[in-house]
């Protein structure tokens, strides 16, 4: 007496139940970490846009000869009187030494921000704008604090360090945004 043995194609019910709860565990386990290498990809972004434009601006100011701003950006792409860098900024070279910008002066860039509620950028207390001088050089230090908002607590991720002499440093810092 043969005994014939069905052969079984494809994958039972509960094979497949498992399978799924598998995948949702490993997910649930994953998206924090994702999502905070989003948050941090972001911060780290930001913090280069705003090195980057502050070490350019310097460099305007010695090859042109003349002080260099960089100001807040306010909605109508001027420079804002409450230093709220979330917007974005202007750099400008002041030819007329107005301390201000006005029709001959030089704007040589501007970097609009794409609001961000997850990011938020903190200028130290004292300044208003950025100056720098022919030579290159800030009336005093400072930093800015580039921040994830949506931790508790407002935990600065990154913050700008610039010396009187406009050079600059990255740290990661744990102060608290404000």
């Amino acid at each position: 007496m043969f005994v014939i043995k069905a052969r079984q194609d494809g994958v039972t019910l509960m094979e497949t139940i498992v399978c799924l709860t598998l995948m949702a565990g490993l997910a649930a386990w994953s998206a924090p970490s994702i999502n905070r290498t989003l948050t941090n990809s972001l911060i780290n972004s930001e913090r280069q846009a705003l090195a980057q434009d502050l070490r350019l601006i310097r460099r305007f100011a010695l090859t042109r000869h003349r002080p260099a701003y960089l100001c807040a950006m306010d909605k109508e792409a001027k420079c804002s009187k409450d230093a709220n860098w979330n917007d974005g900024w202007i750099g400008y070279v002041d030819r007329n030494y107005s301390h201000s910008i006005d029709e001959g002066d030089e704007v040589v860039m501007t970097h609009r921000r794409q609001r961000d509620k997850k990011i938020e950028i903190f200028l130290h207390a004292r300044w208003q704008r950025i100056k720098f001088n022919s030579s290159g050089v800030v009336r005093s230090s400072g930093h800015f604090r580039v921040c994830n908002t949506r931790e508790t607590g407002k935990q600065a991720m990154k913050v700008i360090r610039m010396n009187v002499h406009g050079r600059l440093s990255v740290e990661q810092d744990k102060l608290e945004c404000d």
